[in-house]
Formats: structure tokens, C-alpha cells, sequence
């Protein structure tokens, strides 16, 4: 470090005064005792000076431009801390977590991290291992492809020059990133910029600097930093490597995750580099470096990834799940992709339609409920039409009522399977589902008097058991409570509280529906009132603690529930009786 500095003697009396200030509140010294300043090169952002106060030298970082809007001081602030106390800084005096200025010690007679020498390769593992298994944690974490593509959503916004070939650099990032989440590596407290300019080295001692990104995240991005930000390492290099982290030969595994962090970690810092030129400070060779780390390393592991038989099957995460289906939806997505989403698909639906309709009277006297026409248009064919336009083909009509007037929809809709329910009339709606119950696997399940007005809630993939839900402030309807992530928690009848309000639509897992085919006619057969019951009371209240059921949100304009002939006919006019 001591290399890279200029003495300007003058340097003191052209800075902010209130960075003197600070110097002197924190080493309880006067001005006249700080000396020896000079400015720092060395940091790639950050604006650093070096002074001596009281025979000891010091380090002041001021944050560099931008660097609000990529880093949490509060927590560097925080890791900071915790470096100090497992003993891997030593060089830290103090930092302010709102504005983010710093004062560390300065440790003379330094020398750079050689990445060649073996020695302090093991040297700096045994660094990384010793945080890695610490057992200490941070309430923040940091997922470097959600990050980097937050940076780039701020390069888009300000129309900044994406570079040629970005796009499918993207998407191998994008897909080496999704098989990531889908390993769950483990979440450990990371530093997140682990390689060699912030490694100090002194006599075969080595300490770690430069906090700014430490936080919770997948142990491999830190190897994934040592080996991105360097142009020399080869895969031998990184078979070695992973080898004296683990203190044992890697598992082809463990290297194939530590080499897609390697990716990810570098596509990170190339979109970063592309923000910080925005700002004006160019990262020269740096860039160069980090792209083709995210290049190398992410076509490396891709292919061993794709036929990944065990991987391939594990349930993916949302966030993946919503990466792919949109590449799906765009006609972008390889037929991995498609194949990895198979276990998503809506394969099937149960359409709820035996019931009576009362307080539809008089037009549901000769007509079913789902086979009133609205806008001349039956309510049941909304809903076929918008199964069958995401390919579902394997549709059940749960009949009761008038049953055989459901006969006139197969000339247009052949495909349909009708199961008849003879309980309809003596028990609630649990005797139409438990005479369907083997149906619901990867299923769409419909009250078929839903007037849908948006077919586009009907969608291809689903990632989870769910309910279409309506936001209100209160309500007198059926309606749900849940919690932050969105799971169910409670079912009932009015609200006078913000709740989800019940729609009759929902979705329901491979896993959910084997549950259910068991569950209903269980539930259903018990002594009791479980006849009465509607068969949503079978998952959300009678065997709860079996489901994570999630709200999906919708509106009003949605889906419309027309309950009484009155406002069948405030929505459609044509069922106006004279003289009313």
C-alpha cells in the first residue's frame, strides 16, 4: 500500500474540514496531530488518504461517488465488527454507518497477495474457512445475480450503452444462476469481494479488508470472488483451490458450484463496472477481466448442470420458476427449460358444478347455474375457453342439478369427462369434491358460476397451492388471512380488518392433490357436520398443518360472482323485466 502513495503536503488544508473533525473526535487528537498525510491510490472507488497521529498511521476512506445507491454502510459497519472479533482485521478503528467514512490502522511493509504461492493460497482459505465456520450471522444477505440484475434495471433505466453480446451472456448468467438456487448451497456470513487486493499480507500473516459487501450468502461466492477476479487461474488452479477450502479433494459437485458462483460473482461485477463508468470512473482492464470470468466459467458448468438427472428434479426456486416462465411465455426457453418446468404445468382442472343456484331464481328453474348465458355467452364456456387456450384438455365437471342439461356443451367442448354427484342436493359442496378427488393433481379447481372476465388468471405453470385472492380493507364475504410470505392462515366468514377476500379459483400441486385424494373423503366421511362443510375447510382448517396454501392476488374487475338474479341483471340487461 505504501507504494501506491504521493506526499502532498499540502493535502490536509484542501480537504473537508468536517473530515478533520471526525479524524480528531475519533483519535481524541488535535488537528496539529495529524501529519504525514498523503493521498491512496489504491481501492478502485472509494477516495482514501494515509496519515500518522500519536506515532501510529491510519487510513480515512470516503465513500466514492455512487456508492450509496450499491452498499449497505450499516451493515459493513456491522461485519466489520465481527472481522475484528474473530481476529481477521486487525486494521479497523471506526466507521460511521450512515455517511460510511472509515479510519483503519495502516500496516506497514506489506506485500501483494500472490496467487501463485500455494502457501498463502492455503493461507487465505484457512482465512475464509475460519469466517465461513464461525457460526456468526448477519441480518442482511446478498444474492449477487438479484443484485446484479437490480444494477442493471438502473443502467436500463438511464439508457446506458448495453454492450454487444450482453444478452446471451445474460442468459447463461440467468441459468447457471437458476441451478444455483435450485443446489441451495449453504448461507453462511460471507465478505462477498474475497480476492487479492483485499488481502494484506506481512510476514506470512494475512489479514482481510474491505468489508462493503459482507453479508449472508452461498459460501461459494467467496471462493467464486478468488477465482473471478483473477485472469490467471485455470481449472486446474480451481481443483487445487477447492481442495484446500475443504481440507479434503472437492466433490465434482462442490467444484461444479463453486465454479458457477465464479460465474455469477463475475457477471456481478461487469454489470458493476458498467454502473460505476456511468459514474464516471472507469475500471479499464478490470471489466475485461470480470466478463470473461462470467464467460468461461458459466459455459463450463451449463452443460454439466443440463444433464443433471437429480438436480433437474429438485423443486426450483420462485425465482427461477419466474425466470423461466417468462422465457417460456417469450418462446426463448430451451427444451431443459421446458422440461424443468413440466412439474409446474396446470395438466388439469375440476370444474364445481352441481349445485343448485337459488338465489338465481327464476332463470336457474330450467337452467343450471353454470349454464346461464351472459352477454350470450354461457359462464362455464369462459372458463373452458381459458383452460383450453394454455392446453389443458383434461377437463372434469362435477354435475348434480339438471344434470343432463350438461350434455349441450359437448358438440363444442368433446374433451369434457362429466362425474355426477347424486349427494348434491343433502350435503354442501366437500360431496362434489370427494367425487373428484383423484382429479386434483397439478389442477385448476372452479365454483363454475365465476363470470371470468380476465382469462388470463388461467396460466400455464403454477408455482405453488393457492387461492385467487381480492385485497380489502374489510369485507362481509368469505375471505382469508395471511401472512408476509403469503401463506393462508385462517379462513372465515367477514372481516371487519385488511384481508384477502375468497375467490373460487384455485390451483393445487402434484403433492397437494395426492394429499387431497386422501384428505376430502376422509374429512367428508367423518361423523358430524362434515357434510355441511365447503371443501376448502378441508386443506385450510380440518388438516392445515398438512398445506402451505398461498393467496394469489386479483381484483374485482377480474372476476365477478354473480350470487342473485338482481345483479344478473345489472350486468347484463337483456334479463331486465319490464316495468322494473
Amino acid at each position: 500500500m505504501g507504494d501506491n502513495t504521493t506526499f502532498d503536503a499540502a493535502f490536509l488544508d484542501g480537504i473537508d474540514p468536517r473530515i478533520v473533525e471526525r479524524i480528531c473526535a475519533t483519535l481524541q487528537c488535535d488537528r496539529r496531530d495529524i501529519v504525514d498525510v498523503a493521498p491512496v491510490s489504491a481501492g478502485l472507488t472509494n477516495k482514501s488518504f494515509r496519515f500518522s497521529c500519536a506515532g501510529e498511521a491510519y487510513i480515512y476512506r470516503h465513500p466514492g461517488v455512487g456508492s450509496d445507491a450499491l452498499i449497505n454502510r450499516t451493515s459493513e459497519a456491522y461485519a466489520l465488527g465481527i472481522a475484528r472479533k474473530l481476529g481477521l482485521d486487525s486494521t479497523f478503528v471506526h466507521e460511521d454507518p450512515i455517511e460510511g467514512w472509515k479510519i483503519s490502522r495502516f500496516i506497514p511493509g506489506c506485500v501483494e497477495f500472490d496467487y501463485g504461492d500455494e502457501a498463502q493460497v492455503d493461507a487465505a482459505m484457512e482465512l475464509i474457512r475460519r469466517l465461513h465456520r464461525s457460526g456468526e450471522t448477519s441480518p442482511w444477505s446478498l444474492d449477487f445475480h438479484e443484485e446484479a440484475l437490480r444494477i442493471l434495471g438502473m443502467l436500463e433505466q438511464a439508457s446506458y450503452p448495453i454492450p454487444d453480446g450482453f444478452s446471451e451472456l445474460r442468459a447463461t448468467i440467468d441459468e447457471a444462476a437458476a441451478f444455483l438456487a435450485r443446489e441451495r448451497g449453504e448461507k453462511v456470513f460471507c465478505h462477498n469481494d474475497f480476492y487479492g487486493p483485499n488481502i494484506l499480507v506481512k510476514d506470512g500473516r494475512l489479514q482481510l479488508i474491505d468489508w462493503e459487501y459482507a453479508a449472508m450468502g452461498d459460501y461459494g461466492c467467496d471462493l467464486g470472488n478468488f477465482i473471478a477476479q483473477t485472469p490467471e487461474y485455470s481449472l486446474d488452479d480451481c481443483t487445487r483451490l477447492f481442495d484446500s477450502y475443504f481440507q479434503r479433494p472437492a466433490t465434482p459437485a462442490e467444484a461444479r458450484h463453486c465454479l458457477a458462483c465464479a460465474a455469477v460473482v463475475g457477471f456481478y461485477w461487469y454489470v458493476w463496472s458498467m454502473f460505476q463508468e456511468m459514474q464516471g470512473n472507469p475500471m479499464g482492464e478490470w471489466q475485461d477481466i470480470w466478463r470473461r470470468a462470467a464467460q468461461r466459467f458459466g459455459a463450463h458448468v451449463l452443460p454439466s448442470y443440463r444433464c443433471d438427472p437429480a438436480l433437474r428434479a429438485r423443486r426450483m426456486s420462485r425465482k427461477e420458476f419466474d425466470r423461466l416462465v417468462a422465457r417460456a411465455e417469450a418462446g426463448k426457453a430451451s427444451e431443459d427449460e421446458l422440461q424443468a418446468l413440466e412439474p409446474y404445468r396446470a395438466k388439469r382442472a375440476v370444474l364445481l358444478a352441481a349445485g343448485f343456484g337459488s338465489r338465481l331464481l327464476p332463470v336457474t328453474a330450467t337452467t343450471p347455474k353454470p349454464l346461464v348465458r351472459v352477454h350470450g355467452v354461457r359462464i362455464i364456456d369462459r372458463l373452458i375457453d381459458a383452460l383450453r387456450a394454455v392446453g389443458i384438455e383434461e377437463i372434469y365437471v362435477v354435475r348434480g342439478y339438471l344434470k343432463d342439461e350438461f350434455d349441450r356443451l359437448l358438440p363444442t367442448y368433446p374433451m369434457l369427462r362429466f362425474i355426477d354427484n347424486p349427494l348434491y342436493d343433502s350435503t354442501n359442496n366437500i360431496s362434489s369434491a370427494a367425487a373428484a378427488a383423484g382429479c386434483f393433481e397439478n389442477a385448476y379447481v372452479f365454483e363454475s358460476d365465476l363470470l371470468l372476465a380476465n382469462p388470463g388468471l388461467v396460466t400455464k405453470y403454477q408455482f405453488e397451492s393457492n387461492y385467487l385472492a381480492i385485497p380489502v380493507p374489510a369485507t362481509e364475504d368469505w375471505c382469508f388471512d395471511a401472512d408476509e410470505k403469503g401463506s393462508i392462515t385462517r379462513i372465515a366468514k367477514g372481516s371487519d380488518k385488511p384481508c384477502w377476500q375468497m375467490v373460487g379459483l384455485s390451483f393445487w400441486t402434484k403433492e397437494d392433490g395426492a394429499r387431497l385424494a386422501a384428505d376430502i373423503p376422509a374429512v367428508f366421511a367423518q361423523s358430524g357436520d362434515c357434510a355441511q362443510i365447503f371443501w376448502d375447510d378441508v386443506a385450510l382448517v380440518h388438516r392445515a398443518d398438512a398445506y402451505d396454501v398461498h393467496v394469489r392476488e386479483c381484483s374485482f374487475d377480474d372476476v365477478v360472482e354473480i350470487d342473485t338474479f338482481a345483479e344478473l341483471q345489472a350486468i347484463d340487461p337483456a334479463y331486465a323485466v319490464e316495468g322494473d
